[in-house]
């Protein structure tokens, strides 16, 4: 809640944790009950109401994680000028504010807030360890360390920015190239769990009912404890199948965060989407069989 509480701070929302996620879970509920009256079917209620309420509530962690990736993109080229203006003679200081007039994204507004405590009579060390209270990075965490720690050292700071800058622009490269590597895994992923899946369960949905109306219909069961078994099965069968669409859609959301971001915590970001987008080729799949089969009994 702490750390959820920072993110909606750094997103301009000035509500409790709890208030938020209460509203989230009102609006979801509005969106139920919506889906309810208009479509008449309470699992893709459900559904609604945990996708509008998982979106609401996951969408400052999105923009944070925006934010955060544009950071770590201009991070190196931001230590690299600061590098050069310490190599021509400048001070801390100075090399913070050349850097800050620059256009880095969100990463300029964190310098500048740096320079301003740097202003208000704050030492270099303390100013800069500031950035790892509003940037939720391991990059950034570990080399702002490192720069620390140098600093205390007595070590030529130009030279090390230098390096570091380096190492971090290498190992935000690797990052990308991770991301491009998984891409086609991610969309089999998704294809699967979410648009293929779904559609042959529903098809497989209609069938079974189809043939037990046959079955009743042309006399072949006639047996009022055999049509009920069978409609009894058909209603189990029913029931595992969207239990299965909405526990394969979190599996699949996180695995597919844990690929493309190394942390199973962003699954938060893709369930709503899968979930959602799964039901409704559920039942667009399931409708579409029912008018194919039509007049066919």
């Amino acid at each position: 809640m702490l750390k959820y509480k920072k993110i909606l701070e750094r997103n301009k929302i000035k509500l409790h944790p709890l208030v938020w996620i209460a509203i989230a879970v009102l609006i979801g509920i509005v969106g139920a009950v919506l889906i309810a009256l208009l479509v008449g079917n309470y699992v893709f209620a459900a559904v609604t109401l945990i996708a509008i309420a998982d979106i609401i509530i996951g969408l400052p962690i999105y923009v944070e994680n925006k934010r955060t990736a544009q950071i770590e993109k201009f991070f190196p080229s931001a230590l690299r000028e600061m590098s050069d203006v310490l190599k021509s003679g400048g001070t801390y200081e100075y090399a913070l504010r050349e850097v800050s007039m620059i256009d880095y994204g969100p990463l300029t507004k964190e310098l500048q807030k740096v320079l301003r405590r740097l202003e208000d009579g704050a030492n270099f060390e303390d100013a800069l360890a500031s950035i790892n209270e509003n940037v939720d990075s391991s990059l950034v965490r570990k080399v702002i360390t490192i720069i620390l720690d140098s600093v205390r050292a007595g070590a030529g700071l130009a030279d090390v920015l230098d390096e570091i800058a380096e190492d971090a622009r290498n190992l935000y490269k690797l990052q990308q190239e991770r991301r491009a590597k998984t891409t086609m895994q991610v969309l089999f992923i998704a294809a699967a769990g979410s648009v293929i899946a779904p559609a042959i369960f529903g098809l497989v949905n209609t069938l079974s009912s189809f043939l037990v109306e046959v079955s009743t219909s042309t006399g072949i069961v006639e047996s009022v404890k055999e049509i009920a078994a069978a409609v009894a099965a058909g209603d189990i069968i029913y029931n595992v199948l969207l239990f299965y669409l909405f526990f394969e859609s979190l599996i699949s959301s996180v695995i597919i965060a844990y690929m493309r971001d190394r942390t199973a915590s962003k699954a938060l970001l893709y369930f709503p989407i899968f979930v959602f987008v799964g039901f409704i080729i559920f039942f667009l799949a399931k409708y579409a069989t029912k008018v194919m089969l039509a007049g066919m009994i």
